[in-house]
């Protein structure tokens, strides 16, 4: 069996996602001690003031973002996918899923763990 895991869905033009960031350090040392994190995002099709943008532009305006605002993602993997989200059924963000062997469950943006 592998380690637990808790997942933190971004957005990188959401400043609710921003804001939320930093209590899924806490989450994690409060709730999930010993669980592995990811960071799993998705690509959008925008960047900087919500222009398009080509998929290199965007990768690189996600990149910018979460070293900007997101410091307490930048120790953990950060994915970009669409398969990520739907593998989960995540459709609004921020959203944490925590994942065990047992299986996953859905923390609502309004959990009390954020």
């Amino acid at each position: 069996m592998g380690s637990p895991v808790l997942l933190f869905f971004w957005r990188t033009g959401v400043w609710t996602d921003k804001a939320k960031a930093p209590y899924w350090a806490n989450a994690r040392r409060v709730c999930f001690e010993g669980t592995d994190r990811v960071a799993p995002t998705q690509r959008y099709g925008i960047a900087a003031g919500g222009e398009n943008a080509t998929p290199a532009a965007e990768l690189a305006y996600t990149a910018d973002t979460r070293n900007r605002y997101y410091s307490s993602l930048l120790d953990v993997p950060a994915p970009v996918s669409q398969e990520n989200l739907s593998v989960y059924g995540v459709s609004t963000t921020p959203t944490l899923v925590h994942s065990t062997a047992l299986g996953s469950r859905l923390l609502s943006p309004r959990s009390p763990f954020l």
